[in-house]
């Protein structure tokens, strides 16, 4: 089995919404956002990408 099978099948029984809308869940969702877009600005990603990952 690969390891994207493996997630796959991971995730469709963890309730990751529900994690990520506990505080600390919260704190762990605005830090990774706050990382994701450094890099991508770093790259010099285009707006229409910044548009889609504040979606």
């Amino acid at each position: 089995m690969s390891e994207t099978e493996i997630l796959k099948q991971y995730y469709e029984i963890y309730d990751e919404e529900g994690r990520l809308l506990s505080k600390h869940g919260q704190v762990e969702f605005i830090t990774t956002q706050k990382y994701m877009h450094t890099c991508v600005n770093a790259v010099g990603a285009s707006h229409h990408t910044l548009d889609i990952l504040r979606k």
